[in-house]
């Protein structure tokens, strides 16, 4: 699955450059954003819900299209605020990529939207009060969201 996924221009571009780019230290051990996808996405295979799998794959795949540097105890590491949104917005943008997901029985909408929600998923202390009125009862969405949360976190805080 994970082979044509790359060879998608949008994908291959974007993954190229997170081969090498740190992230934050306390919250990523694994180092690079590369890593860290390749983490959650084998974490979210053994899961084995297609929609987490896709999730796994693209939630990050933004990191390097903008931000800034920051330092964490003498590391610095690459910072992004806004790859939530670029990753809902490339993947509702590239027909491709929604007609793959298509041929492999997930839902490019559901997708797109636990990328869109993940970081403010993992920074809530009351989520799920957030999240279900920000989400107006989409409880399909929460469960995914809530799922992927655990998924996502490389430091066990869930």
């Amino acid at each position: 699955m994970i082979l044509h996924f790359l060879t998608i221009p949008e994908i291959t571009e974007r993954w190229l450059r997170l081969r090498n780019l740190p992230d934050h230290p306390l919250y990523h051990p694994e180092g690079t954003t590369f890593q860290h996808i390749l983490k959650v996405y084998n974490k979210a295979t053994k899961a084995g819900y297609i929609n987490l799998v896709f999730a796994a794959l693209i939630h990050d795949i933004c990191k390097a299209d903008s931000g800034y540097w920051k330092e964490y105890e003498g590391i610095q590491y690459w910072s992004n605020p806004d790859h939530p949104q670029q990753a809902y917005d490339l993947l509702m943008a590239c027909d491709e990529l929604k007609f793959y997901i298509w041929t492999q029985q997930g839902d490019y909408n559901l997708i797109a939207n636990i990328c869109l929600y993940h970081q403010q998923v993992k920074e809530m202390t009351d989520t799920t009060k957030f999240l279900r009125r920000q989400l107006q009862g989409d409880n399909l969405l929460l469960g995914y969201l809530l799922a992927f949360r655990t998924l996502d976190d490389m430091i066990n805080r869930y």
